[in-house]
């Protein structure tokens, strides 16, 4: 528990780490508009699973004929979730036929890769249109603890997550709990098989993998599943879009992990009440908030020390986590693809930014992504994203810690599309904006010298020109525009709104490809 402990006061102190290293220097200015090659990657998704890939049927043909497309149009490779749930269906067993299906079809196409471990569910996230592909059930199988002289017992894991309306959310591997070291290794051999089966025979990409992207949460986002279905029934639905999100730290082991960071920090139980102003508080009652609308509402998640202790653990909890998942990576892909760059994705929680919402960035706060024991609106922290930032830095330049970093190391960030100022979507108040949120992220990327991409959050802001969706691809070209000019790659969701057949989002595609790329 200690390491654990230390490795997430490591990642508080990542800010203060890139400064005293001047890595958050101001970078020279750059011309006012982009030249060709902004983008120097143009990528497309792949549907989540085509159902009918092993009868060739018309799903199948559709996607295979929109590959030639998107050749012809100048994407450079196709994203595919590698799904651990389909191609490890028992441990240690794996099936890879649709994934050699599928990779034969791209590259014959001419398209490289970019294979995406996707150590989450599929289906229950917004824009999930597949059957549920849920994680392994074995990953929840109790652990076994044996003695050195006794029999072995079984444990129960408790690697999940439990929200503070005490639901259950195993849509991803959690930060916590009994479980959490074994499934790390899991995905380690996971990824290992990958880079067999991939690299050798009939099977062999090495040069036509451009990036491997490494889910590290929900949607394979570094996230809190923090606005998810298992807290639909929550009076007021605060886990809906454009509510608060609820916090998820609500297992036992999560409860104790962050008691004794509290006493870690302060020396004590009674330190912590000293600085909690608690009299004679107790190991038992240092937990996650309790009145969580309230927690909110009164804005103690902010203006008291114990919520800024809360949320400054919670947010270091994801970004260790992410570390870990980051690290079993690097382990893994130590041959054949050693050189191979590795990306994580932050999602673009873009509602509650502007400055007249009454609870502004907590959806983010909810999300693990920032936290207020800093000065989180300002551009001094990259508006509290310099932790992410500190986290691939430090990934790029000291790799697993152990060896020689061999990956160059991208962060994703999506919500390209989206603009400032929608205080009402629909009837909804969603005080978004994110094109802000977008330039927040890039000026903190390029201040740490992360390499940063983008991708468009929904494909329903891809239409065509003259539609009203245009404005979306206005956004993305500025992303690549101007300054911070700190977008270096694109990926669009998915191949079918601007390369399939009559995509609504083709012409703008092949307008951005010609400007950009």
């Amino acid at each position: 528990m200690a390491s654990r402990i230390l490795s997430r006061v490591g990642f508080s102190l990542a800010a203060t780490a890139l400064l005293t290293a001047g890595l958050t220097s101001t970078a020279p200015a750059a011309p006012a508009s982009a030249a060709p090659g902004a983008a120097s990657t143009v990528n497309v998704m792949a549907p989540l699973f085509v159902e009918d890939w092993a009868s060739d049927g018309p799903d199948w043909r559709a996607f295979t004929a929109s590959l030639a497309v998107a050749d012809s149009q100048g994407v450079d490779a196709l994203a595919v979730d590698v799904w651990w749930g389909k191609a490890e269906p028992t441990r240690g067993g794996f099936d890879w036929g649709y994934y050699d299906k599928l990779f034969k079809a791209a590259t014959s196409a001419g398209l490289d890769l970019v294979p995406m471990m996707s150590f989450h569910q599929c289906g229950g996230n917004v824009g999930d249109e597949c059957k549920t592909i849920p994680v392994p059930s074995w990953v929840w199988e109790p652990y076994q603890i044996c003695g050195i002289y006794g029999p072995c017992a079984s444990a129960p894991v408790d690697d999940f997550y439990r929200s503070e309306y005490g639901n259950q959310n195993r849509e991803a591997v959690a930060p916590w709990g009994v479980g959490v070291d074994r499934a790390l290794v899991d995905m380690r051999d996971f990824m290992n098989a990958f880079e067999d089966h991939y690299s050798r025979g009939t099977t062999d990409y090495r040069g036509r993998i451009q990036e491997i992207t490494i889910g590290t949460g929900p949607a394979g986002e570094l996230r809190y599943p923090s606005y998810a279905h298992h807290d639909d029934t929550a009076p007021g639905s605060p886990a809906a879009y454009p509510n608060r999100g609820t916090f998820q730290s609500y297992t036992d082991t999560a409860v104790r992990d962050f008691a004794d960071w509290a006493v870690a920090k302060y020396g004590s139980v009674a330190g912590v009440g000293t600085a909690w102003s608690i009299p004679g508080l107790s190991y038992a009652a240092i937990t996650p908030p309790t009145d969580h609308d309230r927690f909110i509402t009164s804005g103690s998640y902010a203006s008291l020390q114990y919520g800024r202790d809360f949320t400054r653990w919670y947010s270091e909890s994801l970004l260790s986590h992410g570390h870990d998942v980051m690290v079993q990576a690097i382990r893994a892909f130590d041959g054949p693809f050693a050189a191979v760059p590795l990306g994580l994705k932050v999602p673009g929680v873009h509602w509650q930014t502007m400055a007249t919402s009454p609870m502004r960035r907590v959806p983010e706060i909810a999300a693990g992504l920032v936290h207020t024991d800093q000065a989180y609106n300002d551009a001094s922290t990259g508006h509290g994203y310099d932790g992410v930032m500190g986290l691939v830095h430090d990934l790029e330049t000291r790799g697993d810690g152990a060896s020689a970093p061999t990956h160059p190391i991208t962060l994703h960030f999506t919500a390209l599309e989206m603009p400032d100022g929608r205080e009402w979507d629909g009837s909804d108040h969603a005080y978004s904006d994110a094109a802000s949120l977008v330039t927040w992220v890039g000026a903190a990327a390029a201040r740490a010298h992360v390499t940063l991409k983008g991708e468009n959050a929904l494909a329903g802001s891809l239409g065509s020109a003259g539609s009203p969706s245009t404005v979306g691809w206005s956004h993305i070209r500025d992303a690549f525009s101007g300054w911070p000019t700190a977008y270096r790659g694109l990926t669009l969701l998915r191949i079918s709104d601007v390369s399939g057949p009559g995509a609504a989002g083709r012409g703008e595609f092949e307008r951005f490809l010609r400007d950009f790329h």
